[in-house]
């Protein structure tokens, strides 16, 4: 539950961050957060200290809101489609 929980959260909150700040500074925010907290994780020597480290490790899924959105401002509307549907596959 602790690995899924936070995503889901943030993955509601992307749409509003990409529309303020654009797809490469959400981005960014976003994988700096994440790269700080697998950093911290590695001092994990609890069970409390593993769930919150995976809490906040699944704000990282929320990339795929990213992706989506950069997708579709990329491509072309003829195979905007496709790329979508690959990268969301891959």
């Amino acid at each position: 539950i602790a690995a899924v929980s936070f995503d889901v959260f943030t993955r509601f909150i992307m749409g509003s961050v990409i529309e303020r700040f654009g797809p490469r500074n959400a981005d960014c925010m976003l994988l700096s957060f994440g790269a700080l907290v697998v950093a911290a994780s590695s001092s994990v020597t609890s069970a409390p200290g593993l769930i919150a480290a995976r809490f906040f490790v699944s704000c990282l899924g929320s990339t795929f809101v990213v992706n989506q959105f950069w997708n579709s401002i990329m491509f072309n509307k003829s195979v905007v489609g496709t790329a979508n549907a690959t990268a969301g596959g891959w």
